[in-house]
Parts: C-alpha cells; sequence; structure tokens
C-alpha cells in the first residue's frame, strides 16, 4: 500500500426543479468550464439549451454543452437518439468552428433509436387524444421509451452491427401502424395533421422527409438509418465502463440535466409528463455509473413557466404573464412554442429539493422580475378548505389547489449590471432571501441576462 493521498473529486449534478424550461443551459455551460466530461443521461432531442457563449447564441438538442468547451461528453444509455437530428446538430456546430469527434463525444451503445416511425406514432397519439393531449414536442421521445419497455426497441449497437435492423425495423413499421389503426386513424389522417397548424409543421420538420402516399418511405427509413450507422459508429461505444475508467483517473463529472422534476415519469405531473426519469435517480440509471455527487445543483427561474398542457396552480392568464412571457423571452428553445408563465411556486420547489436531494440552488431570469411593483410567491396551496405545503399526487388533486400567496414589494430597477449580491436592491435582496429560507437550501448562483457574465456567484 502506497501513502499517495487521493484527491477528492466533487462531481456535480444540474437539475430542473420546474416543468424544465428553467435556463439550465446557461448554467451548465458556466460550470462546464470547471469539470472534465460532462453528460447528458436522459431525454431526447426535444429538450433544447440556449447557450449564450463567446457573443454567439448556440441551441443544444442532445449533444452535452462541454462541446463548446474543450471537454469531453457523453450521451448516456438513458437517452434516446433521432440520427437525423444528431446528424444536424454535429453539422451546424461543424459549421460553426466545433467540431465534433469521437476524442469530445462518446455515445453510448446501448442508447435506444427514435426512427421516423416513431415520429409518426408521437403525432397520431396525440391527435387521438384530442384535447387531452399531452402537448409533446412530437419528436418521438415517448414512443421510443414505449418500444424500449417493451422490449422491441432499437439499440446503437444493434445498427453498428447490423443485428437484423431490416427485421426489427419491419417489427416497428407493424407495430406502429398497428397502433395508429387502434387508435381510430389511418396514415393519412396523420398526415393531414403535419400541416394542421404552421407548429405542427414546424414541430414535425423532421418526419416530413419521409412521408409516401399512405405512410412512411420504409426503404428511405432503411437507407437513411444504414447510412447514420457509419456515421454514428465512430463515438459509440459502451459509455459506463469508460467514465468508470475515467473516473479513476480523477476527472470531475457533471451530469447536464434536461427538462425539469415535474416532466419526470415517476416523480412528475403525470400523465403530462415526458417518458424518463429526470431527476437525482436518472443520473445513475442513464449514466451506468455511480459516484457521490457532492453538488445537487437546482436551476429554477424566479418564476414559474410550462410547455404543453397540463394542471399549473400559479398561472397567469392576464397582462402580467404576458409581461413575463415578452421580457423572458419564454419560447421553446426547440419547438418555439410559446411558454406559459406565472409566479413562482416554492410547493413544487420544495417538493423537487426532497425527490433530488438538492444542496444549492441557482436561480435564473431574477432581472425578469425588475418592472414588477409586486411579486407573488405561492409558499402553500389550499385544497378543499385545508392549507398545505405538500405537493399532491395526483393532477385531479392539483386542479383544485388554489394557491396561497406571500406578496412581496418588487425592486423596480435594472439588475442586469449587478455583478455582487449586496449591489442587489434591498427588496431584491429580500425576495431571494425568502426563497432560500423557505426551500431551506442556499441560492448559490443568480442569472440577470443571458450573458455568460451576468451571473451573481454568492
Amino acid at each position: 500500500m502506497n501513502n499517495t493521498t487521493i484527491r477528492r473529486v466533487q462531481h456535480t449534478a444540474v437539475i430542473g426543479p420546474q416543468w424544465g424550461d428553467e435556463g439550465k443551459g446557461k448554467i451548465v455551460d458556466m460550470l462546464a468550464q470547471q469539470h472534465d466530461i460532462i453528460i447528458r443521461y436522459g431525454g431526447g432531442g426535444n429538450a433544447g439549451h440556449t447557450v449564450a457563449h463567446d457573443k454567439e447564441e448556440f441551441v443544444l438538442h442532445l449533444i452535452p454543452c462541454g462541446i463548446l468547451h474543450d471537454k469531453q461528453n457523453v450521451i448516456g444509455n438513458g437517452c434516446v437518439v433521432d440520427l437525423d437530428g444528431l446528424a444536424n446538430e454535429a453539422a451546424e456546430l461543424k459549421k460553426r468552428g466545433r467540431s465534433i469527434t469521437p476524442e469530445n463525444l462518446k455515445i453510448s451503445d446501448r442508447a435506444h433509436i427514435t426512427t421516423p416511425y416513431l415520429l409518426f406514432l408521437d403525432l397520431a397519439e396525440e391527435l387521438a387524444k384530442g384535447k387531452d393531449a399531452v402537448g409533446t414536442t412530437l419528436k418521438g421521445i415517448g414512443p421510443t421509451y414505449q418500444m424500449k419497455i417493451a422490449r422491441t426497441g432499437m439499440r446503437l449497437i444493434d445498427l453498428i452491427e447490423n443485428n437484423d435492423i431490416s427485421a426489427k425495423l419491419d417489427k416497428i413499421e407493424q407495430f406502429v401502424m398497428g397502433r395508429v389503426n387502434a387508435l381510430g386513424l389511418n396514415a393519412d389522417n396523420v398526415i393531414a395533421a403535419m400541416t394542421k397548424s404552421e407548429q405542427n409543421t414546424k414541430m414535425t420538420k423532421g418526419l416530413q422527409p419521409y412521408i409516401t402516399k399512405g405512410g412512411l418511405d420504409r426503404r428511405l427509413v432503411l437507407e437513411t438509418l444504414m447510412l447514420h450507422g457509419e456515421f454514428v459508429s465512430r463515438f459509440a461505444t459502451d459509455t459506463s465502463y469508460w467514465l468508470s475508467e475515467q473516473i479513476k483517473k480523477g476527472k470531475r463529472l457533471m451530469f447536464e440535466g434536461a427538462q425539469g422534476t415535474f416532466l419526470d415519469i415517476d416523480h412528475g405531473t403525470y400523465p403530462h409528463v415526458t417518458s424518463s426519469n429526470t431527476t437525482i435517480g436518472g443520473v445513475y440509471t442513464g449514466s451506468g455509473i455511480y459516484v457521490d455527487i457532492a453538488n445537487r445543483l437546482g436551476v429554477m427561474k424566479a418564476y414559474t413557466t410550462r410547455v404543453g398542457n397540463g394542471e399549473f396552480p400559479t398561472e397567469l392568464k392576464d397582462e402580467v404573464g404576458e409581461r413575463l412571457r415578452q421580457r423572458g423571452g419564454e419560447y421553446g428553445a426547440t419547438t418555439g412554442r410559446p411558454r406559459r408563465c406565472g409566479w413562482l411556486d416554492l410547493v413544487m420547489g420544495k417538493y423537487a429539493a426532497r425527490v433530488n436531494g438538492l444542496n444549492q440552488l441557482a436561480m435564473t431570469k431574477l432581472d425578469v422580475l425588475d418592472n414588477e411593483p409586486e411579486i407573488k410567491v405561492c409558499f402553500a396551496y389550499e385544497i378543499e378548505g385545508h392549507q398545505t405545503d405538500v405537493f399532491p399526487s395526483s393532477e385531479a388533486t392539483l386542479k383544485r389547489a388554489k394557491p396561497i400567496y406571500e406578496t412581496l414589494p418588487g425592486w423596480l430597477t435594472d439588475t442586469s449590471k449587478v455583478r455582487k449580491f449586496e449591489d442587489l436592491p434591498e427588496n431584491a435582496r429580500h425576495f431571494v432571501t425568502f426563497v432560500e429560507q423557505y426551500l431551506e437550501t442556499p441560492i448559490k448562483y443568480i442569472s440577470i441576462g443571458k450573458e455568460r457574465d451576468q451571473v451573481i456567484v454568492r
């Protein structure tokens, strides 16, 4: 035994404590500089990170933000991969001077593939649900996880080894078309829905090249899959093993969360959720490794937003909500959809802190509140005459929840140029302190603009 001192490496997980879109992109971009490897552990191209980097703005969908730095990046086994989307994202980054190489990007060969058939099924299922639609991004995420759980999915390793790809594609096609028929639809109904609105047209852009009379062009789907297989084989590996070797070398890891706690398939506002574990448990299952995560950072907005359908107790359907949307630029990075806006909900925050074991917070978009004379913060719900600060398990109960607010005075001062906490207006400091005391979790970072240097570090 030698006497070499083993350096304790502090790994970081960045989690969204709301419904996603909390501004994690800016925070992970900032923290990437302090870590060696950046890991996406769940979800797919349905989650975008908008990053302001070197006077440019980048919108990343699946590739981790470390690609904008001299860092190594991993897309873990918990992710689902749309190969068209991945290839397009890589090409766009290359065009802007950020090359993707096997040295700076590793993709788990266990990750499942989102084929065009699953994009088709996503649209069909939303169409069949009508007013009860989840409001998905139509990126095929849910159907890909369906196939995974049903043990009939296609993984990257299957494609690389050409493990009966044609037969697997046949099974996926049969499943999808059978499901479409079972929903009381046919291919023509689904194809018509693609252009029903400008939003649908934009969101189904990746599916459109494969459409043919009566469904999808199977030959084109198969040819494109095989072509992408050649491309992706350069990056695919057993990332669980590779990461374990890097940990032995003392590399510092950052797990880059996508979406948010309340979209988690187990812990979110079911059924209006995504299809993966967006909470801390997803870090481990989605990466295939275990490390002690010293920094469990929750990134939350100074208010609350939600995309798609589902209950939203603090939603503002008035001029205040519209003001927050416009000032905050609340439109989806991946879909462009307008986000629903409302006051900060600390009942949600308390639940997210517990589920994820958060021990620090970043508050983003504080500056969006600069012009509000009064700011409301929800600290409890009234449900059927009883007050509670426990977030309910069912959306039916959540629908009956009436927010109970603490009204705090605004500061009516531009905070975008502040760089020290003590230089914030007194009422802004009081707002931050109120939140961290209620959540019993320190707020370490405060973002007051989209640029990287517009962050107060406490």
